[in-house]
């Protein structure tokens, strides 16, 4: 009688020991399939910000594909006359306005 008890808690041990590593490995398993879903979304992300920038230097403002903007400072912008900050102003631009760039 106590060598079929001793068999019965060594069995309910070896399937408790199997249950316990059966949900360590299903929960190191979730962990991967997180990891992995993370890596993919920040790889997604930088290649689509690479591609974004390389596209912006790419591209050259015209009259058939101007570049939208926005002004961001407090005090707006100026459109001068030429390059120089000496130039003559020709128009303000209000602060959260926008427009678009045709080129040069």
């Amino acid at each position: 009688l106590k060598l079929a008890s001793a068999q019965a808690v060594v069995r309910k041990h070896k399937t408790q020991s199997s249950f316990a590593l059966t949900c360590m490995v299903e929960n190191l398993s979730a962990q991967a399939v997180i990891k992995d879903k993370l890596s993919h979304a920040a790889n997604s992300l930088v290649n689509k910000v690479e591609h974004g920038i390389q596209s912006l230097a790419k591209s050259k403002p015209s009259d058939h594909a101007p570049t939208p903007y926005k002004i961001t400072h407090k005090g707006g912008a100026l459109v001068r006359e030429g390059y120089e900050t000496t130039s003559a102003q020709v128009h303000q631009l209000a602060a959260g306005g926008g427009g678009v760039w045709v080129g040069l």
